[in-house]
């Protein structure tokens, strides 16, 4: 069993987890972290069902992206679901990121009831939407 020595140290977190969850693309000057797409495809898959099937949105996939230590703090939207992830395997926390719109036209879409700013039914939403996409990934990781 390893333990990190600081709970911030993402360096060491990617040193545990290579060979599980993460490489390390030998070609990056400091080392790019990267995840497994068999840890990360059903949670991008688990997203883009949950928001076609209760918003009606049909997403387009983007590229995914391990944070760096060093990176900023920022998201790309005004409101993000964030879940801890928490097994024998694998220990983080993922996070879903909406742009006000996208949101507000998921949530009138799923409650047929329009919305204008992000109040807290809209957060009850992106927490609901959140566990089900949790859940949806967690069914499909513990599958594989």
């Amino acid at each position: 069993m390893k333990f990190l020595e600081r709970a911030d140290d993402g360096a060491g977190l990617v040193t545990i987890l290579k060979g599980l969850f993460f490489t390390t693309d030998e070609k990056g000057a400091e080392g790019t972290p990267t995840v497994d797409v068999s840890f990360i495809n059903p949670l991008v898959g688990a997203v883009v069902e949950v928001v076609k099937s209760m918003g009606q949105i049909e997403l387009k996939r983007g590229t995914p992206y391990v944070k760096r230590p060093n990176d900023p703090a920022v998201s790309h939207g005004e409101i993000s679901g964030i879940i801890a992830m928490n097994s024998d395997r694998f220990l983080g926390s993922m996070a879903i990121c909406f742009q006000k719109g996208l949101i507000l036209k998921i949530y009138e879409n799923m409650l047929g009831t329009k919305a204008t700013e992000i109040d807290n039914d809209v957060k009850d939403a992106v927490s609901e939407m959140t566990n089900i996409v949790f859940g949806n990934a967690k069914r499909d990781l513990n599958a594989a």
